[in-house]
């Protein structure tokens, strides 16, 4: 007697068994190419725009050495962040700061302040528009 292994119903599995073979090589596939992309993707950067540059020390500044901000001008600036895919998609523009700092005034004219930018943990800054700021510091008249 002869043993037909092409009747219909083991065709039937060997074409599902080869479609399921193929469907899970397909996931796996996936699974592994979004894993490289998140976790083991080399630095990615991202640019924000317009992060309000915030005085600290005016009050000091008025108190201490009786000295005063003549004009504090709306500032702002663009900063580019670098870390991995997972950590910088996180981020949002209200997740970085731009500060200039007071505390070194020592005379009343015009001053230059460094722009320091934190950004989040498992981020760096990799550049920014605006490295520093000039302001004019004067005598505060109380009227």
């Amino acid at each position: 007697m002869k043993n037909n292994n092409n009747t219909p119903v083991t065709v039937r599995k060997r074409n599902l068994v080869t479609f399921f073979t193929f469907l899970l090589a397909f996931i796996s596939a996936v699974v592994l190419w979004f894993f490289a992309i998140d976790y083991e993707s080399p630095d990615y950067t991202k640019t924000f725009s317009k992060i309000p540059i915030v005085v600290n020390g005016e009050e000091e500044l008025r108190q201490e050495l009786g000295y005063t901000l003549l004009e504090e001008p709306e500032m702002t600036v663009d900063v580019t962040i670098v870390g991995k895919r997972t950590d910088v998609n996180q981020v949002r523009t209200s997740d970085i700061t731009a500060v200039i700092d007071l505390s070194s005034v020592v005379a009343a004219g015009e001053n230059k302040f460094a722009v320091q930018i934190t950004s989040p943990n498992g981020t760096t800054v990799d550049s920014q528009s605006v490295s520093e700021v000039r302001l004019y510091v004067d005598n505060f008249v109380s009227r």
